[in-house]
C-alpha cells in the first residue's frame, strides 16, 4: 500500500465528526468522502490517508445555503473544494465537503445544476483547458442535480464524463473506457436511484479494480479482499438507504497518480541540442507521452531521437519505434506508384483508367470511368470527401453492402463505384481524398499481383535500406513491442466486428477505419527516421524524386505527423502519438511546433 489509511462507511454524522477529530489529530487527511441516504438521517463513508498535504477544512450535514456560506468563507482565504458529496434534493439536500488550500490559475464552482447545465459546463471546461476537479450527483430521478468544481488543467490530463447512466449502461461505458490506452475510472458518483455519473481520465495509478452496484456487505468484502492484495480505495460513493444502498468503489495501487518522467533515446550533434528543448516544452505543455524527431542533411542523419514524457510504467520510446502516420502514409503510395510507372516493359500509365485497371464496369456515376491514375495522385478524382469520407465509415460501408464481416479494399472500391456519385467531374477540382489513396493502393495490388505492403517493401523500401515501416494493425491486440501506444479519448463501434454493439477506442477502430484497408491513405506506421530516409529519395508530396520545399502533414486519432524537405537540403520529420492538445488559447498548436523547428533550423543551418 502506498500510505497508511483508514476507511469506514454507514456511520452517522456524529460518528463521522468523532472520526474526523481523531484522524486529524493523528495526521490523516480525507481522500474520499460520501454522504448518502435520507436527508433526515444521512450516512457517511470516507477514506483517510496518513500523509502530508495542503491545509484543509471540512463541513458536513449542511444544506445548500450552508454549503454556499462555507464556500464564501473559505474561497477568499485561498481554499478550493477538493471533495463534494450530496444526498437528498432541493433545499433539503445535505452536503459534505473538504476544501484544500491550493492555488489554481482558474476555478469555477457551481451546484444545483441540471443535467444539461452540467454537460455544458464540462464542454466549456474542455474548451477552456480546465478539468473537473470534484463533483457530486444527487436529487431525484425526476430532477437530477449536480455540483461540480472545474480547475485549470496545466498538464492537459485527458478526461471524459458521463453524467447519467443506469448500472448496466455504466458497465458498458466502463468496459469501453478502460480499453482507451492509459484510461481508468477517476471518480464515480452514485444517485440515490442507483444511476451513475462517472469520470475517466488518463491519470495512471498502476493496477486498479472497480466495483459498482454492490450493497454495504459486498463493499466490505471487496474492501477486505482488495486491501489485502495491496490496493487502496481511492474513491468511494454510495446512494440509497441502509442495506439497500448501492456503492461504487475504485481501488488502485496508489491513490496519487504516478508522476511522469522525461526520457530520450537516440543521438544528435552539438548543433541540434536545442531540438530536445523544443520537444520537451511542447510535450509537457500538451501532456504528450511519445514523440520522435529525425533530421537529415544531404542524406546524412544529423539528429534522430525519441522522446518520452510518461509514467515509469510506460516503456521508454526508441527512435526505431513505429508510430501511426495518418496522412503521411500517402507519401509511400506515391513512391509505390512511381515504382510501377518505371517498370519495363510498361505495366502502368498515368492516363490509365483507375477503375478500368480493376475491371469495374457499370458505375453509379458514369464519370467514375473517367478517373485516371494521374487524377488520383493529384486529388482530382472528383470524390465528395468533404461530406463523405469512406475511410472513416468502413463499418457503414459493410452494412450498406449487407456484409457481416470487415470490408476489404475491393469491397470499399466496389461500394464507391457502384453506390456513390462523384461531386465533380474528374480532373476539374482539387479535392483532397483519403479514399483516392485507398484506391491507388488497390491498383498497386492489381497491377503488381502482390499485396500493397509486400510490393512497397520489395520495390521501394528495400532498395533504399528503409526497414522501420509497417502496416498499422487496427485492433488492440496483439501489438508488437516496437509500436508505440496511440492515445485518443474517442470511442465508437468497431468496423472489424461489424455485428458487435460494443464500443471500442478510436485508436482501435472506433473512428470507423480499418487501418489495413486504409494503408494507402492513413494506415501505415513508421519511425520519423524511416520517413526522412524515404523522402530523401521520393517526393514527400507528389510523385518523382526528392521535392525541395515540400511538406506533408498527417492527423488522425492517435497520431500527428509531419515530413518536410526544405530548401537547405534538409529532410526532417516528427511523429507524435496523439492529436489531442491543450487549448491554452491556441487552436493550432502544431503550427507553433513547426515554426519553432523551422526557426531553429534556419538559425543553425550553417552548423548542422
Amino acid at each position: 500500500m502506498s500510505v497508511p489509511f483508514v476507511a469506514y462507511h454507514g456511520v452517522t454524522g456524529a460518528k463521522h465528526q468523532t472520526n474526523f477529530n481523531e484522524f486529524v489529530a493523528k495526521g490523516f487527511r480525507m481522500i474520499s468522502l460520501s454522504v448518502y441516504g435520507s436527508s433526515s438521517s444521512p450516512r457517511y463513508a470516507a477514506v483517510w490517508t496518513k500523509e502530508a498535504g495542503p491545509a484543509f477544512v471540512a463541513a458536513h450535514g449542511i444544506n445548500p445555503q450552508g454549503y454556499q456560506n462555507f464556500f464564501n468563507t473559505w474561497v477568499p482565504k485561498g481554499y478550493v473544494p477538493r471533495l463534494i458529496s450530496v444526498t437528498g434534493s432541493g433545499s433539503n439536500a445535505v452536503f459534505a465537503t473538504v476544501f484544500e488550500k491550493v492555488k489554481f490559475a482558474a476555478m469555477i464552482a457551481k451546484h444545483g445544476l441540471n443535467k444539461a447545465q452540467f454537460d455544458q459546463e464540462n464542454k466549456n471546461a474542455k474548451e477552456d483547458n480546465l478539468i473537473l476537479h470534484t463533483f457530486a450527483a444527487y436529487g431525484s430521478s425526476a430532477d437530477r442535480r449536480y455540483a461540480g468544481v472545474w480547475v485549470s488543467n496545466p498538464k492537459n490530463v485527458k478526461w471524459l464524463v458521463y453524467s447519467e447512466q443506469n448500472a448496466s449502461e455504466y458497465q458498458k461505458q466502463f468496459d469501453a473506457c478502460i480499453q482507451i490506452p492509459g484510461f481508468s475510472p477517476d471518480m464515480v458518483s452514485v444517485f440515490e436511484d442507483n444511476h451513475y455519473c462517472s469520470m475517466f481520465t488518463d491519470r495512471i495509478r498502476g493496477k486498479f479494480v472497480a466495483h459498482h452496484n454492490i450493497g454495504p456487505s459486498s463493499y466490505q468484502k471487496a474492501f477486505d479482499s482488495q486491501t489485502k492484495a495491496g490496493l487502496i480505495p481511492y474513491y468511494v460513493d454510495a446512494g440509497g438507504i441502509g442495506n439497500s444502498a448501492k456503492f461504487s468503489v475504485i481501488f488502485g495501487s496508489s491513490h496519487i497518480p504516478y508522476p511522469r518522467t522525461w526520457r530520450t533515446n537516440g543521438t544528435g550533434i552539438l548543433a541540434t541540442k536545442g531540438l530536445d528543448t523544443i520537444f520537451k516544452a511542447f510535450m509537457q505543455k500538451h501532456g504528450i507521452r511519445y514523440a520522435q524527431f529525425c533530421l537529415g542533411k544531404a542524406g546524412v542523419i544529423k539528429y534522430n531521437k525519441a522522446f518520452t514524457w510518461a509514467e515509469t510504467v510506460y516503456k521508454t520510446a526508441a527512435n526505431s519505434d513505429r508510430f501511426l502516420l495518418a496522412s503521411c502514409s500517402k507519401l509511400f503510395v506515391h513512391a509505390a506508384i512511381d515504382a510501377l510507372l518505371e517498370k519495363t516493359p510498361k505495366v502502368l500509365n498515368l492516363s490509365d483508367s483507375a477503375y478500368g485497371i480493376l475491371g469495374f464496369t457499370n458505375p453509379k456515376d458514369s464519370r467514375s470511368d473517367d478517373i485516371t491514375v494521374d487524377h488520383l495522385l493529384k486529388n482530382l478524382g472528383g470524390f465528395d470527401a468533404d461530406t463523405f469520407d469512406p475511410t472513416y465509415k468502413m463499418r457503414d460501408v459493410a452494412v450498406a453492402q449487407g456484409l457481416t464481416k470487415a470490408i476489404t479494399k475491393l469491397d470499399l472500391a466496389t461500394y464507391m463505384y457502384k453506390k456513390r456519385n462523384l461531386a465533380d467531374k474528374p480532373g476539374t477540382k482539387d479535392n483532397y481524398s483519403n479514399y483516392g489513396y485507398c484506391l491507388l493502393s488497390l491498383i498497386v495490388e492489381k497491377v503488381s499481383g502482390k499485396d500493397y505492403f509486400s510490393f512497397l517493401k520489395k520495390e521501394v523500401l528495400d532498395k533504399i535500406n528503409v526497414t522501420e515501416v509497417k502496416v498499422w494493425p487496427t485492433e488492440a491486440k496483439p501489438r508488437a513491442n516496437n509500436e508505440v501506444v496511440t492515445e485518443s479519448t474517442g470511442l465508437g463501434l468497431s468496423p472489424v466486428h461489424v455485428t458487435s454493439s460494443k464500443l471500442v477506442p478510436n485508436v482501435y477502430g472506433g473512428d470507423g477505419m480499418i487501418k489495413e484497408v486504409a494503408a494507402g491513405s492513413c494506415g501505415m506506421a513508421s519511425s520519423a527516421h524511416a520517413m526522412v530516409q524515404t523522402i530523401r529519395h521520393h517526393a514527400v508530396w507528389g510523385t518523382g524524386g526528392r521535392a525541395n520545399g515540400a511538406a506533408r502533414a498527417g492527423s488522425t486519432p492517435g497520431s500527428s505527423t509531419l515530413a518536410v524537405s526544405n530548401g537547405d537540403n534538409m529532410d526532417w520529420a516528427y511523429t507524435i502519438n496523439t492529436r489531442e492538445f491543450a487549448k491554452n488559447g491556441d487552436d493550432k498548436p502544431l503550427d507553433e511546433l513547426g515554426e519553432n523547428i523551422k526557426k531553429f533550423l534556419a538559425e543553425n543551418k550553417s552548423k548542422i
